[in-house]
């Protein structure tokens, strides 16, 4: 009587393959570790950027006075300073150009004509009317019958010539009248002669 012997049960390789193949799963035959995870980084960032080397600080020119504080030839600020705006006499504000050279100013810009004068017939009060050189005020003389104008005001200091021809224009004539040459002269008379630019309709 022959006695069967059975093979020893040795799990290969491709056995476990093949069963796991068949249960519908995959397994890896050669596990070679696999791609690793990626690592933390243990490095720091680098820090933000510095000042730069050798990177200087420049100021910016001084600001410019007012117009009107600028005068030519007095002291100004030698920094490094911009062309300021400068008053001109009777030009517009601000119609000069002026620069800070060795420590003063340096104004330049157009030449301004004064206004004309105002007439002598735009004062309305005796004070503002002797103040203007070029006028005088008068007041009506003490005559019978009186040839003077009616009532006081403002007039050109510079006495009219009788023509012909006439100076005055403008419907005006040269009129000789009596004013008061004591109104504001502590005396006593009252008479004087002179002569005035009358307008025509008047009653003198």
């Amino acid at each position: 009587m022959h006695t069967l012997l059975r093979r020893p049960f040795v799990t290969t390789t491709a056995a476990l393959v093949m069963a796991t193949t068949a249960c519908g799963s995959t397994v890896s035959v050669f596990n070679g570790g696999g791609e690793g995870g990626e690592g933390a980084s243990t490095s720091s960032g680098v820090g933000g950027q510095g000042p730069g080397v050798g990177g200087g600080t420049v100021n910016p020119p001084p600001p410019c006075p007012p117009p009107d504080a600028i005068v030519a030839g007095e002291l100004c600020d030698p920094g490094p300073l911009e062309i300021c705006p400068a008053d001109l006499p009777f030009c517009p504000p601000g119609s000069g150009q002026a620069t800070c050279q060795n420590g003063v100013w340096i104004v330049d810009g157009p030449d301004c004509n004064p206004p004309p004068p105002l007439p002598c017939e735009s004062y309305l009060d005796a004070t503002s009317c002797e103040a203007d050189f070029a006028c005088r005020w008068l007041v009506p003389g003490c005559t019978e019958p009186q040839p003077a104008f009616p009532e006081e005001g403002c007039f050109p200091k510079t006495p009219c010539v009788i023509g012909p021809p006439d100076p005055c224009g403008g419907g005006s004539t040269c009129t000789q009248v009596i004013v008061d040459p004591c109104w504001n002269a502590g005396c006593d008379a009252c008479y004087a002669e002179t002569t005035i630019c009358v307008l025509d309709d008047s009653d003198v």
